[in-house]
């Protein structure tokens, strides 16, 4: 084998381990956090919960084992998250996970489909929270939860482009996060500011519920979708 061809062999080996140690790295960090966000969102086995912005698809299959004959639908918006979501759901074996592709302010979710839904690192790069977070009210049920897990803006940091500048950066403060949420109609049940507990990582929780329900939601169907969670 000449130099060129073993400098090439090097750093597709490098190249491959790197990935491989960083999949692993996603995959210890969903199984650390999956058990507590589903414990923030009061799902239980036999739930459907969304994964909105699958990235990697580690969280989605972690918590498509821990969901047992409940349902996961993942969205993302590139071609790129969604090949690796779904090869990752096949490499798992897993049956209950359902791949979508989304958009800027839709995720092609059928309507009142989801007990709950979270956005892990994603809702600071949304371009239009109003249309948004109205759209993800159509996803969930009655007394459905939404949970939003993102990062403070570090000062001076670049607004990503197009979204709304009271970012203040490339992150979002968790005052903006709640306020758009109330907006939206959305009531507030928790906010945690360092998320998961004790991780060095600066992520924040906001976790709100949706109480509205029309003529054809009764208020029995509010309450046993709420006690399902205990």
């Amino acid at each position: 084998m000449n130099d060129n061809a073993r400098d090439s062999c090097e750093s597709v080996l490098r190249c491959c381990s790197t990935k491989n140690s960083w999949k692993s790295q996603e995959r210890a960090q969903a199984e650390r956090e999956a058990p507590q966000i589903m414990e923030v969102l009061g799902v239980k086995p036999g739930m459907t919960i969304a994964d909105i912005g699958s990235g990697g698809g580690a969280m989605t299959v972690v918590i498509g084992r821990l969901i047992g004959d409940g349902k996961v639908f993942a969205t993302d918006i590139t071609e790129h998250a969604l090949r690796r979501t779904r090869e990752y759901v096949v490499t798992e074996g897993l049956k209950n996970v359902t791949v979508l592709e989304g958009a800027a302010a839709e995720t092609n979710l059928p309507p009142a489909c989801c007990d709950a839904i979270f956005m892990r690192d994603v809702y600071h790069h949304v371009t239009a929270p109003e249309a948004f977070n109205r759209s993800v009210m159509a996803w969930l049920k009655p007394g459905g939860r939404l949970a939003i897990i993102d990062f403070v803006p570090n000062k001076g940091s670049k607004l990503p482009a197009g979204v709304p500048e009271n970012r203040g950066g490339r992150g979002v403060p968790i005052a903006v996060v709640e306020e758009e949420l109330k907006t939206a109609g959305f009531t507030h049940l928790r906010t945690m500011p360092r998320f998961p507990e004790g991780d060095k990582y600066p992520l924040f929780l906001v976790c709100t519920v949706w109480k509205w329900f029309c003529k054809c939601c009764s208020r029995r169907q509010y309450a046993k979708e709420n006690k399902k969670r205990g």
